[in-house]
Parts: structure tokens; C-alpha cells; sequence
């Protein structure tokens, strides 16, 4: 009677957490792979054309290389999964996209991103024995650009990456994920991995925090727009810090 009480226990309770959290996990190796496979295959056939083995001069290549790149991942994770499987298309809905920006969506972005950092500051000075919050965020951008290509920068930090990173963590990641979970488990997975695809633990705790605090915003409102213009209000500071008055950056 117990093997078989813990059986249907297994069936009914186990089982369902274990099948949504390896759906999780299916969708996280999905993204991660898809970015690097097209940074190759978006990236060789750009060095062949345009020559040089690096983008960052003159900074247009960069620019298109992101351009092309972000837009690539995204197509890729809305349009490739139903093609194997047609439950896992991806609606509007599920994006973050089903209205207007709002002046809901501005205050938000405003008020998420002083959370943010006050969060950061608070936690940076607790970890700061751990943990080097000085060490500069490794863009692969000289600070020294000419005004050309500082247009380009600002296009690509505060407009398009922005833009594309949302659509894809807090849009389709974080919106296929929180049909099968509940908020925190949803926002925790997403946020990880949005810092870890940053590739330095000073980074990913800021930007792991700003996550989590847009996931919340996506909650309230049940779109991304909040978000969008949360990540770009941090990342136009940040690039007016280091190639404006170039205060900070490595």
C-alpha cells in the first residue's frame, strides 16, 4: 500500500515539478546554444567579408555584427521551436507584446532601475570581500572612439541591445517559463542565466539583480516595455560614464 500511495504521490506531485523543470532547463540550453552557434556563424562569414580578425575597429563592423547577431537569436527562438514541436510557438502573449507602452511602463522603468541600484550598492559592499565589484566590464569597445563611432556605440548599447536582450530573458525566456511556474522560480532560472551570460560575477550580480527587478515589472504591467527602458536607462548612463566623460570602463 505505501509503494503504492508513493507511487501516485510520484505521478501526481514529483513528476509534474520534475517534466517542467527539465522543459526549464531544455529552453535555457536552447537560448545559450543558439547564441554562441550564430556568434560563428554570423561572425566568420563578416571577417571574411569585411576583412580584419576584429569588429571593434572601426566600430560600424560591431555594429552590424550585433545587429545581425541579435536579430538572428531572436528569430531563432520564436520560429524554431514550433518547426519541432507545434505546442512550444510562441505568442504575443508570451513575449511581453500584447499592448502599447504606457506612462505606467516609464514610471516603472524609472523606479526599477533606482531599485536596482540600491539592491547592487547594498549587495556589492556586503560581497566586496568576495567578490571584486571594481573590475571593469570588458565590452570589447576602445573608450577612445572617434564621434562616428561613438553614434554607433549608442545605438548598439542603449538601443539595440537593450531592445533584443528583453525580448529574448524577459520576454520569450521568462514568459515560457512562467507558464509552468510561479513567479519566483521563473524570475530566479531567468536571472541566473541573464548573469551568467555575462561572463563576469561582478556583472552578473548587477545585472542578475536588474533582471529580477524587471521580471517584477513584467508582472505588474504584462509587458516588457517597462523593462526595455529600464535596461536602457542603465545602459545609456553607463555609456555616457565611459565614453562621454569616460569616468569609468575598462
Amino acid at each position: 500500500m505505501k509503494n503504492e500511495k508513493s507511487k501516485k504521490n510520484f505521478k501526481k506531485k514529483i513528476l509534474p515539478v520534475l517534466k517542467k523543470l527539465g522543459l526549464a532547463a531544455l529552453m535555457v540550453v536552447f537560448a545559450f546554444i543558439a547564441y554562441i552557434a550564430l556568434e560563428y556563424i554570423i561572425g566568420y562569414p563578416m571577417i571574411w567579408i569585411l576583412g580584419g580578425q576584429k569588429f571593434n575597429t572601426p566600430f560600424y563592423k560591431m555594429f552590424v555584427f550585433n545587429l545581425l547577431h541579435h536579430a538572428t537569436w531572436i528569430a531563432v527562438l520564436i520560429l524554431l521551436p514550433p518547426r519541432i514541436q507545434k505546442r512550444w510557438k510562441t505568442s504575443r502573449e508570451e513575449l511581453g507584446l500584447t499592448e502599447l507602452p504606457t506612462f505606467t511602463d516609464i514610471g516603472l522603468s524609472i523606479l526599477g532601475f533606482v531599485i536596482t541600484i540600491l539592491l547592487t550598492s547594498v549587495v556589492s559592499s556586503l560581497i566586496s570581500n568576495i567578490v571584486d565589484m571594481n573590475q571593469c566590464q570588458d565590452l570589447g569597445i576602445d573608450k577612445f572612439l572617434s564621434s562616428t563611432d561613438r553614434v554607433f556605440v549608442f545605438i548598439t548599447l542603449v538601443v539595440i541591445v537593450p531592445i533584443a536582450e528583453e525580448l529574448a530573458f524577459r520576454g520569450w525566456l521568462y514568459g515560457k517559463l512562467r507558464k509552468n511556474l510561479s513567479f519566483f522560480p521563473a524570475m530566479l532560472i531567468t536571472s541566473i542565466f541573464f548573469g551568467f551570460m555575462h561572463g563576469q560575477w561582478n556583472v552578473a550580480i548587477v545585472v542578475g539583480f536588474m533582471s529580477a527587478i524587471i521580471c517584477l515589472e513584467r508582472e505588474i504591467t504584462g509587458t516588457i516595455y517597462a523593462g526595455i527602458l529600464t535596461h536602457m536607462i542603465k545602459n545609456g548612463i553607463a555609456f555616457f560614464l565611459v565614453y562621454i566623460i569616460g569616468m569609468a570602463g575598462c
